[in-house]
């Protein structure tokens, strides 16, 4: 299940991992320094595996709905996703705070997810991107890959059994243009 996101891109992203078998929540709010001053921040994607089983683990990721070019943008999209526990007038922030507020004991067993629109520039090529990301902990996953794969295991289904009822608004939206791509030849 999922929730209903402020930004349809992170509705699309919470809608795919709840077909990977997470209950996710979108936009989870709490407080984080910037320089030096105190500002609200939230974290786009918070996924918890509905079952216990297999080597599903915790989520937490931003979305970033356009092309990842700019070292200082993956800069600051990597720092809000690897940010500890921080105090600030005695005060516990930051998203390590929240992980724990949320009974996180281990932060290091989350996957850290920034799904891009795409990535990649002149600048700096995409390989650079994702060897940067991994170095901190942190997988890049674009739009593309997701569509592909929900697109893969939308086909298999329909292939299986013929019908079925979609999950949530993007599943239904993927079948129904694979059902109009088989039956009517819609081109695309």
């Amino acid at each position: 299940m999922s929730m209903l996101a402020r930004s349809p891109y992170e509705t699309f992203i919470a809608d795919y991992l709840t077909l990977k078998g997470y209950f996710v929540t979108t936009d989870v709010r709490y407080r984080r320094l910037k320089g030096k001053r105190l500002v609200s921040s939230d974290l786009d994607i918070l996924a918890i595996p509905v079952y216990q089983q297999g080597d599903l683990r915790p989520i937490i990721g931003e979305v970033y709905a356009y092309t990842l070019k700019s070292r200082d943008t993956l800069q600051e999209l990597l720092n809000k996703l690897t940010e500890g526990e921080l105090q600030h007038n005695g005060r516990k922030i930051g998203l390590g705070s929240l992980l724990k507020e949320l009974g996180f004991k281990d932060l290091q067993e989350l996957e850290r997810h920034l799904y891009a629109w795409a990535i990649g520039g002149t600048k700096l090529p995409g390989d650079e991107i994702l060897k940067i990301a991994r170095e901190q902990g942190v997988k890049i996953i674009t739009f593309k890959e997701v569509l592909d794969d929900l697109i893969r295991t939308t086909r298999s289904r329909i292939e299986r059994e013929e019908w079925f009822e979609p999950r949530n608004l993007t599943q239904a939206v993927v079948a129904l243009i694979l059902h109009f791509q088989r039956y009517f030849g819609l081109k695309i």
